[in-house]
């Protein structure tokens, strides 16, 4: 039997419910002119299941998870990140924290919304598929990077989206007290590493992107990450969405050793989806 470490729906239970996914005033978008369109962003019946399973994910914690995918295509992970975006507000999570959060140094951090995050060769796909796919009269998107990118805290704060590259978080991790991006507490940080090498925990990359501040997390990696279990890597993805019941090392490597033939996805299935998408 496999170790589930969670109650919460799993997308096989999504899949597999004839009841349709409902959503409270709460968590939907309150201004009509942001209601979401299906066709426009040409979703398929499974991504549309996705992203109400991830609507839901979002309501518990660790508020967010992992989509291990073969896909390769930017524009089907835009447009669930779109519906995403439209059916599920994050800001409505962060109870615990004041209007000004403060963070560890005792910074003050700005309010943002949703941050992008993807490797530096799959780049130029997704500055593509933006421009293509979003207007600039229904979202006001942020292109971070070269040498002459914003900076404004300000000015980023107020975006719906920013996206950057993950070597442009790990520049600016050795003054992250001056950065923008780790100065805002964004909504939602959605990291694409699906075409990125396995990241060590213990080395900058990993520790400026889990440095990041946020009230959801999402990653997108490929397929046969998630079956072959890097103790390193997964750990990283660990930390990045901010499951605190396994954010020590030593517990992680422990509780793996004491569970030596279960499929990581089998563990995590309720925030591990694993299945194709399109």
């Amino acid at each position: 039997m496999p170790v589930i470490l969670d109650k919460r729906q799993t997308i096989k239970d999504i899949l597999s419910s004839n009841d349709a996914f409902s959503l409270s005033d709460e968590y939907s978008s309150a201004d009509e002119s942001d209601s979401f369109d299906d066709s426009k962003y040409k979703l398929n019946d499974r991504q549309k299941l996705i992203v109400e399973w991830m609507v839901n994910c979002e309501r518990e914690k660790p508020h967010g998870g992992i989509i291990a995918t073969d896909t390769s295509f930017v524009n089907d992970k835009l447009a669930i990140i779109m519906g995403l975006f439209f059916k599920s507000k994050p800001h409505y999570l962060d109870e615990t924290m004041p209007d000004e959060d403060i963070d560890s140094d005792g910074n003050t951090l700005e309010k943002g919304c949703t941050l992008i995050l993807c490797c530096k060769s799959s780049w130029s796909q997704w500055v593509r598929c933006i421009k293509n796919t979003i207007s600039s009269d229904v979202l006001n998107v942020c292109i971070h990077y070269g040498k002459h990118r914003d900076v404004s805290f300000e000015n980023l704060s107020q975006r719906d989206i920013v996206i950057t590259t993950v070597g442009i978080a790990r520049l600016g991790f050795g003054q992250k007290n001056k950065n923008p991006l780790f100065n805002i507490k964004w909504d939602r940080i959605i990291l694409d590493d699906s075409n990125c090498t396995h990241y060590d925990y213990k080395l900058q990359t990993s520790r400026a992107i889990c440095q990041l501040k946020g009230v959801c997390h999402w990653a997108f990696i490929g397929s046969n990450n998630i079956d072959d279990i890097d103790v390193k890597y997964t750990f990283s993805l660990i930390k990045f969405i901010n499951y605190e019941r396994f954010y020590n090392f030593e517990i992680w490597k422990k509780w793996l050793e004491n569970n030596p033939t279960v499929l990581m996805k089998d563990m995590f299935s309720y925030i591990v989806y694993s299945e194709k998408m399109c």
